[in-house]
């Protein structure tokens, strides 16, 4: 790694830029937000600043959680780790209940401080529509 630096935030969660040595085609940074749930990194491409990475937080997770109470595969999803470590963490019933109480919060508290920064299509996704597109993806 390069250089890390602090990005923004609010209580609970926080967003740094990370600038990296890139092998072959990978960008030179991404974001790493990291919280009192499972720490994500993301990439610059989809995410252009910072208040974007908090929203992609958000909505890797939600994605999770509706895969995982639906029964479906959880392949797609990122890799987990236990906080200061390399263990795998598996997302189970306990894990998705308490991301489940987080993430309104996240959702809500992100488009307040930092929404006019965020793109609007990505803005309007919420609960109801990822829960929608799980739902027709899983039809297919």
């Amino acid at each position: 790694m390069k250089n890390i630096h602090y990005d923004r935030g609010f209580p609970k969660l926080a967003v740094f830029y990370a600038e990296i040595e890139p092998l072959e085609n990978a960008d030179a940074g991404m974001w790493v937000v990291v919280g009192d749930i499972p720490a994500l990194y993301l990439d610059t491409v989809d995410h252009v600043n910072g208040a974007e990475a908090l929203f992609g937080y958000w909505l890797v997770f939600q994605w999770m959680v509706e895969l995982y109470n639906q029964g479906l595969p959880l392949d797609q999803c990122p890799l987990l780790f236990v906080r200061c470590s390399l263990e795998p963490l598996e997302l189970n019933g306990d894990l998705a209940k308490l991301l489940g109480s987080h993430l309104p919060f996240i959702r809500r508290t992100t488009l307040e401080l930092f929404g006019d920064e965020i793109r609007g299509e990505l803005k309007a996704v919420d609960e109801i529509s990822v829960k929608e597109r799980i739902a027709a993806e899983a039809v297919v």
